[in-house]
């Protein structure tokens, strides 16, 4: 007998996120050629469960498909295929959009790899908000790089986790958006951020330029905080301080009907979003 939980639908050995209904043993209804997620779950002596992190398949298409998320020998997202309005990589499609001059993901990326995480370990909010990712992760740099000065080994555009054809924008790059919707109302992140009841504060963005900032919020290295109030975005460009300087940030945050946008410097262990720009 399976049990039914919120949208989740468990039953012996596996749950249900997104498309998966039924068990482990159990796959009637599905489509070929359509992406499911498997997540598997464990109930303790408590009788409470623990999720781990998604699985994702294409029924019906072998493993060694392409269209199956796998690791790149680069370390970067695979098997991209830009189309109208979207970029598919990893397994997955995203939304992207034209803002000024640029053409950006209009959803944070959800590329499970090494040193990759789920906001409170919740593979729920992996499909919301897509993956934290830690500095040198996002860059595909070694883990050393988060804390020594990697400056001589970024390239530009510098295509780190991104698909192929995208990069991680720089800090200028950042900065070229977050002016472009200013038009001195005040409102400048309003227009980038979603409209979402995720947003704790319910004066919401207008998403005129369909970004869609979504508050995934940040992991410490030990904790998790600021979901659903603030959003942040590594970028390419690296504090000329010291090899142990964190890297620049762009954080975006709600107060009220204004919200506010720019550079803030993070420690580069840290856990953070990734939206690419295409080269």
């Amino acid at each position: 007998m399976e049990e039914s939980i919120g949208d989740c639908i468990k039953g012996p050995g596996f749950g249900k996120l997104g498309n998966i209904i039924g068990s482990i043993a159990n796959f009637e209804g599905l489509n070929i050629g359509t992406e499911y997620r498997i997540v598997p779950f464990f109930k303790d002596l408590n009788d409470e469960y623990h999720y781990m992190d998604a699985v994702r398949f294409v029924y019906g298409v072998l493993a060694s498909s392409s269209s199956l998320a796998s690791s790149s020998s680069d370390g970067a997202c695979p098997n991209a295929v830009t189309g109208n309005g979207t970029v598919s990589c990893g397994g997955q499609t995203y939304r992207t959009t034209v803002i000024g001059t640029q053409t950006w993901m209009a959803e944070n990326l959800n590329y499970e790899v090494h040193n990759s995480r789920c906001y409170g370990d919740d593979p729920a909010n992996c499909i919301i908000y897509g993956r934290l990712y830690d500095w040198a992760t996002a860059m595909a740099l070694p883990d050393s790089c988060n804390e020594n000065f990697c400056a001589s080994q970024i390239k530009s555009p510098h295509r780190g986790i991104c698909p192929a054809g995208w990069h991680i924008p720089t800090l200028d790059e950042w900065n070229k958006l977050v002016l472009f919707p200013d038009g001195g109302d005040g409102k400048i992140n309003n227009k980038l951020t979603s409209a979402s009841s995720l947003w704790a504060i319910p004066y919401g963005g207008t998403d005129d330029f369909a970004f869609s900032a979504l508050p995934g919020g940040y992991y410490s290295g030990t904790t998790y905080g600021s979901i659903n109030s603030n959003c942040y975005f590594w970028d390419a460009t690296e504090d000329v301080g010291g090899r142990y300087d964190p890297s620049p940030t762009i954080a975006m945050s709600k107060t009220h009907h204004t919200s506010t946008g720019g550079g803030e410097s993070s420690r580069k262990e840290w856990g953070l979003s990734v939206r690419c720009i295409k080269d």
